[in-house]
């Protein structure tokens, strides 16, 4: 086990021992809003969502489809004749 795992296990302990006893106004007040639900979040993704389009956008320009798949022919055969 290394230090982060151990960091982990201590969280998670302490997690389960405040839900055991309840929440103090204080740890309330304190609390961190949930994950998704602040400004810097959504300018973060907005953010990401805009590179991702840009990434996109030059992929295509530098590899346009060009229409459906194309499938190999299945190879001829010569039939003998009698």
């Amino acid at each position: 086990m290394n230090t982060q795992d151990a960091i982990r296990i201590a969280e998670f302990e302490t997690v389960e021992a405040r839900n055991r006893r309840g929440w103090t106004p204080e740890e309330i007040r304190h609390m961190q809003a949930p994950v998704g639900t602040t400004a810097e979040f959504h300018q973060t993704w907005q953010a990401l969502m805009q590179q991702l389009e840009r990434v996109l956008s030059l992929a295509h320009q530098r590899h346009p489809r060009r229409g459906p798949p194309q499938f190999a022919r299945p190879a001829l055969t010569i039939s003998a004749r009698a």
